[in-house]
């Protein structure tokens, strides 16, 4: 007797199970992927919302999240400089004595706020037992920080006295580049007062 050629239907049998369970396995990885895919376009875009260098911070980033409380309302005329944080956060933990340095040496020319993204309690205890010289303003909900396009924690804003952003700071900054971003925002808002 002869040899089956490779042409017979012996070796479907054995195959065709195999390739289905492929085709599953494809198909399942397929459809999980396809969340994960979505949330990571959705994410990519709430994050190019993020204010850039150069646009002006509009009225509605302006006021703050609670009843009475401003953000920059009061600082037209003079540079700003915002600091996004939690009280939860090491990387933020880590800028805190750097931010209240630049509030001493910059705070008769830079108006300096601090957002919480905390609940109030939690952001009231910090406040309480903290050294930070400035306002600062519990974004509980994420409201301002939506607004901002506040992506990770800590987040620096410097923002020039005609209400424009000079520069974003995302994630932990030198101490020497903070120093030195704020001296040329400062120096610049003189040089526009002459």
């Amino acid at each position: 007797m002869d040899a089956p050629s490779p042409e017979t239907p012996t070796n479907q049998p054995k195959q065709e199970p195999l390739i289905r369970k492929i085709v599953a396995v494809i198909g399942l990885v397929a459809l999980l992927a396809v969340p994960v895919f979505l949330l990571v376009v959705l994410q990519r875009s709430v994050n190019s919302r993020l204010l850039r260098k150069g646009d002006i911070i509009s009225t509605a980033a302006l006021v703050g999240v609670a009843p009475g409380e401003e953000l920059l309302a009061s600082t037209k005329g003079r540079p700003s400089a915002i600091l996004f944080f939690s009280v939860d956060c090491p990387h933020c933990q880590r800028e805190i004595p750097i931010f209240n340095e630049m509030v001493r040496r910059f705070g008769s020319k830079v108006e300096f706020v601090a957002v919480a993204f905390n609940d109030r309690q939690k952001a009231t205890m910090f406040a309480r037992t903290s050294t930070i010289p400035t306002k600062m303003i519990v974004d509980e909900k994420g409201v301002v920080g939506r607004i901002f396009g506040v992506s990770e924690l800590p987040m620096f804003f410097l923002i020039s006295h005609d209400q424009r952003i000079e520069w974003i700071g995302v994630g932990e900054q030198p101490k020497a580049e903070l120093m030195r971003r704020l001296s040329e925002l400062t120096q610049g808002a003189e040089n526009n007062r002459k």
